[in-house]
């Protein structure tokens, strides 16, 4: 029986050419209006989240955009990538929290760099305000730590791996360019289409309220397979 009987005459899907618009204006909601947790449930007019702070109670309309959050990676962070990332200041750069990678379809999408409610557990950023940075990608730099040392040649068995813990990125946000840093484990998403039939129990979702309707959803990123979105 399909539980979302109006989703489809309602348009919930979200058009990754033509929905950009209304996620501009979700991105750029203010920070009290983002909810993040899991859904308990889901209806054609209404979501029930768990957030670490309880249940909330999200209206859904005929202007509520959805879309599917998946796993992607840093190798997929180039020159030329739209991208969307939560970051705090540092010395040389700023470190990010999260990066989005938009598909070419939504380059533009929240362009800018404005204050964000994503606050980092640990680490250098730790406690300090985060800002969210869309823009495109100018340069890809990876570490390289070893630029200018002697070698040495080291003969042994492998007990650890893992990549280098720099990344470093200059993304232009419109009205300037910013430094972030990417460090490795940080996760990286990517965005597709998606509609309320991926509104399932156990599904994380990041919700975007309306700025002249806060208890009713403007836009809803949710986890597809599992993903967790890190906005």
């Amino acid at each position: 029986m399909n539980r979302f009987p109006l989703a489809k005459s309602m348009a919930r899907v979200f058009v990754l050419a033509g929905g950009a618009v209304a996620l501009v204006a979700a991105l750029a909601a203010t920070p009290m209006g983002h909810i993040r947790g899991t859904i308990v449930s889901a209806t054609a007019d209404q979501l029930t989240v768990r957030t670490s702070k309880g249940t909330e109670n999200i209206a859904i309309d005929s202007t509520t955009r959805i879309a599917g959050v998946v796993p992607s990676s840093r190798d997929q962070i180039k020159a030329g990538t739209f991208v969307g990332i939560a970051n705090v200041p540092g010395k040389a750069a700023s470190t990010a929290l999260e990066v989005v990678v938009f598909p070419d379809s939504m380059k533009g999408t929240g362009l800018g760099d404005y204050p964000w409610d994503l606050s980092s557990k640990s680490g250098a950023g730790r406690g300090k305000a985060s800002a969210m940075t869309n823009g495109t990608v100018t340069t890809a730099t990876a570490a390289a730590a070893s630029a200018g040392k002697s070698s040495a040649m080291t003969n042994g068995t492998v007990k650890s791996a893992s990549k280098g813990s720099g990344l470093t990125l200059a993304v232009d946000y419109g009205k300037g360019e910013k430094k972030i840093q990417v460090p490795a484990g940080v996760p990286v998403v990517g965005i597709v289409p998606g509609d309320a039939s991926k509104l399932v129990p156990g599904a994380h979702v990041f919700v975007a309220a309306k700025k002249d309707a806060p208890k009713t959803a403007g836009f809803i990123a949710v986890g597809v397979d599992g993903a967790v979105p890190p906005m």
